[in-house]
């Protein structure tokens, strides 16, 4: 039989016609085709509204910047994850906790269940609290903490710590982290002056990642204290940081600076830590004008944070949750400008943590 005889059939009129199966067949194959199109134009579609944005979601090492003038595209929140409401206790072994997937090839997970995010807020409010005229154990206190949840008071050099980390699209890597100088009786306000005197600063996480590799069957961890690892961003500026240690003062005046904090989980406490930050330099080398900056920061913090199911922390936040506000700011702090100051802080610094390591010992 001919092949044309095997696709097609003559009618009485000697006129050629496709038989049905081959119709079907077309017709599924055109129907196929046409699916899978769709669904890469959609996927598409998506990755250019999260990726396309000039500022990086959650890049814990953001690339050098770019100079751009594109327009940030309009950024559809994804649904935020059902919340079924607990009714066991929030697990504390964080190897019971699943890390799921936020976006499409983003390593930063989401946490479920997403009662875990509790203690973490706590840990960030307690953060919160060290930039509004607190001392470190009064804002621990306050958030409920018997310890101070800061790394540096585990560290032999407190100035920074090298760690492997994971990045949003790459990693693991070696990255370093910087330390807060520590000190019982130091206080700081970090303010804006516009519409009024205010806290000048907003954290949103941008995921959270285990502290190992898993090949197979192999598990190689990477050797730290915490077994899952959360990034912020910490959005500030611009505005004026004031210090105060006993009668020492000083004001220093901020630009516009987005660092990433992270944040471990210890499982010896059932708590998470603060592990230190590292400046967004992308951010502090723009040359774009801050209002423009500051509209596409807010944007991009509560759409990421929405990925997770939360919003972005700020003092609001603070004072919705916590009921705590912002202490008052000394009235003669913009009369701080004597930068010899700075010499006197960096003294009792050192020589409190010089004090403090043969109390150790």
């Amino acid at each position: 039989m001919k092949i044309k005889d095997t696709l097609t059939y003559s009618d009485l009129g000697g006129r050629r016609h496709l038989r049905r199966y081959i119709i079907v067949a077309i017709l599924i194959l055109v129907f196929t085709l046409g699916t899978y199109g769709f669904a890469r134009w959609q996927r598409a579609k998506t990755r250019a509204q999260v990726l396309g944005t000039p500022l990086p979601l959650a890049n814990v090492l953001p690339a050098a910047p770019t100079e751009t003038k594109t327009p940030l595209p309009t950024l559809t929140s994804p649904p935020a994850p059902s919340l079924t409401p607990t009714l066991e206790p929030c697990p504390t072994d964080s190897k019971a906790w699943n890390l799921v997937d936020v976006l499409d090839d983003y390593n930063l997970k989401r946490i479920e269940p997403a009662c875990v995010y509790e203690g973490l807020e706590r840990t960030v409010a307690w953060h919160l609290l060290t930039y509004m005229g607190y001392t470190e154990s009064e804002a621990a206190v306050m958030v409920g903490f018997d310890k101070i949840p800061d790394w540096v008071l585990f560290l032999d050099d407190r100035t920074t710590k090298s760690v492997t980390g994971m990045t949003n699209t790459g990693g693991p890597l070696e990255m370093v982290l910087r330390q807060r100088s520590y000190h019982p009786a130091y206080r700081n306000w970090n303010i804006r002056e516009v519409p009024s005197i205010s806290a000048n600063m907003t954290y949103a996480l941008n995921g959270c990642y285990r502290t190992e590799t898993v090949d197979g069957d192999q598990i190689e961890n990477w050797g730290m204290a915490f077994p899952v690892v959360c990034v912020l961003s910490f959005d500030q500026g611009p505005g004026w940081l004031v210090h105060e240690l006993d009668d020492h003062h000083f004001s220093q005046e901020l630009g516009w600076e987005r660092l990433f904090v992270q944040f471990g989980y210890s499982p010896a406490r059932n708590q998470w830590v603060y592990m230190g930050y590292h400046p967004d330099s992308s951010i502090l080398q723009g040359h774009e004008a801050y209002e423009s900056l500051k509209a596409k920061a807010q944007e991009e913090r509560v759409f990421i944070a929405a990925a997770h199911g939360l919003v972005p922390w700020d003092a609001t936040w603070l004072e919705s949750t916590f009921g705590f506000t912002m202490l008052p700011v000394p009235d003669e702090w913009p009369s701080y400008t004597d930068e010899a100051q700075i010499g006197n802080f960096v003294d009792a610094f050192d020589t409190y943590y010089k004090t403090y390591l043969r109390e150790d010992d």
